[in-house]
């Protein structure tokens, strides 16, 4: 686990001195975008104890809260496409003791 690391230590020496911005600019239309992190980075963030993260709401406000007050439920556009297809690719059967009918994702014995 990252715990029984040294290297791990070494960062959260580190982190738990810094604040961290997320910012996302609009561009031509000149105003701030939400740039709250996703779950992920979310529970990243509170893993490695940053002491800060400073990011921009959808109203173009900016948000101040330490890691563990924050409760994304956000997921980021790849993760999104990316559980889709994780989605359509995986087999629905669960149970193992009925007798599973042979579905197009399962491959032919």
């Amino acid at each position: 686990m990252a715990e029984e690391n040294p290297a791990y230590y070494e960062i959260h020496r580190k982190t738990k001195k810094l604040t961290i911005t997320i910012v996302r600019d609009n561009g031509s239309q000149g105003h701030f975008q939400s740039s709250k992190p996703c779950i992920h980075c979310q529970n990243l963030l509170v893993k490695l104890k940053f002491k800060k993260i400073i990011y921009t709401t959808e109203t173009g406000d900016i948000e101040i809260k330490r890691p563990h007050q924050m409760n994304s439920t956000h997921f980021s556009r790849a993760q999104r496409l990316t559980g889709m297809e994780m989605r359509k690719n995986r087999c629905n059967f669960i149970g193992r003791d009925k007798k599973h009918k042979i579905c197009p994702k399962c491959p032919k014995k």
